[in-house]
């Protein structure tokens, strides 16, 4: 039917189309356009409902004018509006300007600049990162000509000027500006070393020697012109030619002693003590390199110059130690004790103690063993002593300072000879660190002072026996504990034990036998039992067995 439909339309059509083609161009265009074909939609009714109270608030921000800048965002607060920048240029200078003008005393016109201040904004906007934006150098500059304007003589503002045009690399214009801070402020030591930093070599010098004839007690500058010189002996010229204007600076005197030889420095501290009497450091270093004789001259020099001062006692007993007087290190340590006290100071057992350990570091054993003796009760009362001694203990031990460790904890047996805790933490102390030797003479010492302390008998043979493995000593110290205790059981199991494993079962059957008889403890009949057993020895296993239930008919 669609087909028929269609040909029945092109045949309907078929003289127009034909007349088209004899239709002329003006006709052609003035065919009219037929407009919008496609089929309209009816249009929906409006409504209107209320604007949501967020929309009208954000359109009022819109229209506001900010006046400052969020703390917390900084910048970033502004950096994401459009905002044209000739007019947030201008913006900022209205800004400055204003700051400027509260700069300024409205009655008398002086200004009331802080300095701190500026200089602290101007290094915080002159550190620059990869990762940061470059700074605003037009309004660092306007600070800092408004501060050096308000302020001429004030250096740190000429160096903070300097040092703004050098970070921009103009050099030639940070060393201009220096150059005109030089002549308003030639008593700065630091405008003179600013001048010497940002020239060359040669012209630092140069500028260096003009310094010193302006400010010839500056420490600062004669340090930095010695720096500058490549020559010892030019070094070494300046340092002295130095001394004659600030012969008590002791930083001068400490560059000048490093450059000279032994023979030369030794007369240069010489000159040093009668300048500086009262700088310990140099006493000492006279003492070290003079020879025995002359450093105990010097140190009694300088324990009347300085009276206060612990350190010269102490380095008076390392100086008696090395030339083998250790008869006298305590004797001088307890001196300075009294000397200091009397002349006012306070004594404090921590810091004494700390000295110790920096001499037992250093090597003076005998200084370090001496000081603990005689400071380690300072302060600390007899109720207390056990304690905190064995928390030194721990201390030194920690800090792997061994002497002090062992000089305390001989202290602790001397004051406390009977307590047993106090000889087992020495014992496990010398099993950690000490030699056999070592660990044998405790135990020797141990059962002298507590005699009745089984404990210390049975370890002292144990280590004769299981260690050295000098089993007659083990048994000379069983003997002595038995006359010491002669019922005691487990010196009787132990002294079994040892036949025992040596194989020298009779010994072991009497020494049993021996502990049935004086002691009748129930484990001395089951070991009586148990090596019949072990021999074989059946039938008398057997009545003693049965002799043991009669005296310990529950075991």
């Amino acid at each position: 039917a669609s087909d028929v439909y269609k040909r029945q339309i092109n045949q309907q059509f078929a003289d127009v189309k034909k007349s088209l083609g004899s239709l002329s161009y003006e006709d052609w265009m003035s065919i009219p356009e037929i407009g919008d074909y496609r089929v309209k939609k009816a249009k929906r009714s409006e409504k209107y409902v209320p604007v949501p109270d967020s929309i009208i608030e954000t359109a009022r921000k819109q229209g506001e004018m900010t006046t400052a800048i969020d703390p917390n965002s900084g910048i970033s607060s502004i950096a994401n509006n459009k905002v044209s920048l000739n007019e947030l240029g201008e913006a900022r200078g209205q800004v400055l300007s204003l700051k400027l003008d509260k700069l300024s005393d409205g009655v008398t016109g002086k200004t009331t600049v802080d300095k701190p201040g500026y200089l602290t904004a101007i290094s915080t906007s002159l550190q620059l990162t990869k990762e940061a934006d470059i700074a605003d150098f037009k309004k660092a500059r306007l600070l800092l000509k408004s501060m050096i304007n308000s302020d001429p003589k004030h250096a740190p503002g000429w160096i903070a000027a300097a040092r703004l045009e050098e970070l921009d690399g103009k050099m030639q214009e940070a060393r201009n500006i220096i150059a005109q801070g030089l002549e308003h402020c030639s008593d700065s030591e630091d405008i003179w070393l600013e001048a010497a930093r940002l020239e060359t070599h040669e012209k630092s010098k140069a500028i260096l020697a003009k310094a010193i004839t302006q400010i010839p007690n500056s420490v600062k500058i004669w340090l930095k012109a010695a720096q500058k010189e490549e020559d010892k002996t030019m070094k070494i010229k300046i340092l002295r030619r130095a001394l004659d204007y600030i012969p008590n600076s002791l930083r001068i005197w400490k560059e000048l002693i490093e450059l000279e030889g032994p023979n030369e420095a030794k007369v240069l501290l010489y000159r040093a003590v009668e300048c500086l009497p009262q700088e310990l450091e140099v006493w000492l270093a006279l003492a070290k390199l003079e020879n025995y004789d002359n450093a105990r001259v010097v140190l009694n020099k300088a324990r009347h110059a300085l009276p206060t001062e612990s350190s010269i006692w102490i380095h008076a007993a390392k100086l008696e130690e090395s030339h083998g007087n250790d008869s006298m290190v305590e004797t001088i340590i307890k001196r300075g004790l009294k000397v200091l006290v009397k002349n006012g100071v306070t004594l404090k057992r921590d810091d004494w103690l700390q000295e110790a350990e920096i001499a037992e570091r250093s090597g003076s054993l005998v200084t370090c063993k001496a000081i603990v003796n005689s400071t380690l009760d300072i302060g600390i009362e007899e109720d207390e002593k056990e304690r905190i001694w064995l928390q030194d203990v721990e201390t030194s031990e920690e800090k792997e300072c061994l002497l002090t460790a062992r000089t305390i904890l001989e202290a602790l047996i001397e004051n406390f000879p009977t307590r047993k805790n106090i000889w087992l933490r020495a014992l496990d102390f010398e099993k950690k660190h000490g030699t056999p030797q070592k660990v044998e003479e405790l135990l020797r010492n141990a059962v002298t002072k507590c005699p009745h302390q089984e404990t210390f008998w049975l370890l002292l043979a144990k280590y004769k026996w299981q260690t050295q493995n000098q089993i007659n000593e083990a048994r000379a110290i069983l003997k002595e504990a038995f006359e010491m205790l002669p019922n005691n059981e487990n010196i009787f199991l132990q002294a079994a034990k040892l036949e025992r494993q040596i194989q020298e079962f009779d010994r072991a059957k009497k020494i049993l036998q021996m502990a049935r008889e004086k002691c009748g403890t129930p484990k001395c009949w089951m070991q009586s039992i148990q090596i019949e057993r072990l021999t074989n020895n059946l039938e008398e296993a057997w009545n003693i067995c049965v002799q043991s239930l009669k005296m310990h008919p529950k075991f």
